[in-house]
């Protein structure tokens, strides 16, 4: 129980952000600019937060909205659950030593905020579409760290995974890291989220996550709805190590807060905008794409889109980025930054 070792955290690579931390004490956590933590706690550029009021103070910098939603998924743990392949849902108590079999079981078991779910190596066959336990904020789903193909998530129904959280009083955000969602004919659509209930923003953090459909040009590997609600955004931050997504990419954008950045991955299926005419964002960072890899009416001139260090993929051309290979009717506020 208690608080992750902020450390062990970076060292680890489960904090993606060019700090190390130090250890997180009595719900404090120390947060390095440079070096090492010292005897009294203190380095030179460190910021200590307190991490229930995410208030920071003794600051050197400050952490802005955008850092607080990488950083938050990874700095508490409420408890841990397990999950094997030589697990049992009948006798398992999702301990280390009683791991339970299935996800199916483990999101049963989910009774509090900032809960792990550990899915140790294998490939997981659920007898059905999995809703995400959306009752509980902060839930993390991680596989073996750096280890993305060892750990894969399958379901004999699709969306191998739902988030739609209902209505709630603050920010939802779950994470999912070092594993493979797994989609195919009957499951085709791998990772599905919807903010038309929940009344506040959604986000889902992805780190050293592929993605992987069938067909990668008709299959969905990642969509985004907003239901009857367009009134709370919704944003997905996916870093890759790199990472692949096979199949379609569908991200609607129908609220101003929408953000969608995606670092490091490799699209091998098309990726499609909704048509909203607002001022949401979508960022792509040294990713590739696919080369007129969108079709149809899509996007909306107030939205935002930057391509920075992206190639095209045409058979064996690569190229730089341009706004077609995003859409016919993509943002005209376009930027494409040239690949080093």
């Amino acid at each position: 129980m208690g608080l992750h070792n902020a450390y062990d955290l970076y060292a680890r690579g489960e904090a993606r952000l060019p700090q190390k931390f130090g250890n997180a004490v009595e719900g404090i956590l120390t947060v390095y600019a440079e070096g090492a933590p010292t005897d009294e706690g203190y380095a030179p550029g460190c910021l200590r937060v307190d991490i229930t009021s995410k208030k920071t103070y003794q600051n050197v910098g400050t952490i802005t909205t955008a850092v607080w939603e990488r950083l938050a998924p990874v700095i508490t743990e409420a408890a841990t659950l397990h999950v094997s392949k030589g697990g049992n849902d009948t006798t398992g108590d999702g301990s280390s030593s009683d791991p339970f079999l299935t996800l199916t079981a483990a999101f049963a078991a989910v009774d509090a905020d900032n809960m792990t779910i550990i899915v140790h190596p294998g490939e997981y066959d659920e007898a059905a579409a999995l809703a995400f336990p959306v009752a509980y904020n902060g839930l993390r789903v991680a596989g073996m760290v750096g280890e993305a193909d060892a750990t894969v998530i399958t379901a004999a129904t699709g969306p191998v995974i739902t988030i739609d959280p209902a209505a709630r009083s603050g920010t939802y955000w779950c994470s999912f890291s070092d594993l493979t969602i797994e989609g195919d004919a009957t499951a085709n659509v791998g990772l599905h989220i919807d903010n038309g209930t929940c009344t506040k923003k959604v986000i889902v953090s992805l780190r050293n996550v592929n993605i992987g459909m069938d067909d990668d040009q008709t299959d969905v590997a990642i969509q985004t709805v907003h239901s009857d609600d367009t009134a709370n955004a919704i944003r997905i931050y996916h870093s890759g190590a790199p990472n692949q997504i096979e199949g379609i990419v569908a991200l609607e954008v129908d609220n101003n807060g929408d953000r969608y950045e995606f670092t490091g991955i490799n699209f091998e299926g098309p990726i499609h905008f909704g048509n909203g005419a607002v001022a949401g964002e979508s960022r792509f960072m040294n990713c590739i794409v696919q080369n007129d890899g969108a079709a149809g009416d899509e996007g909306n001139d107030a939205q935002f889109l930057a391509a920075i260090n992206c190639i095209s993929r045409d058979g064996t051309t690569f190229a730089i980025v341009d706004k077609e290979d995003f859409g016919t009717n993509i943002s005209t506020n376009f930027t494409a930054l040239p690949a080093s």
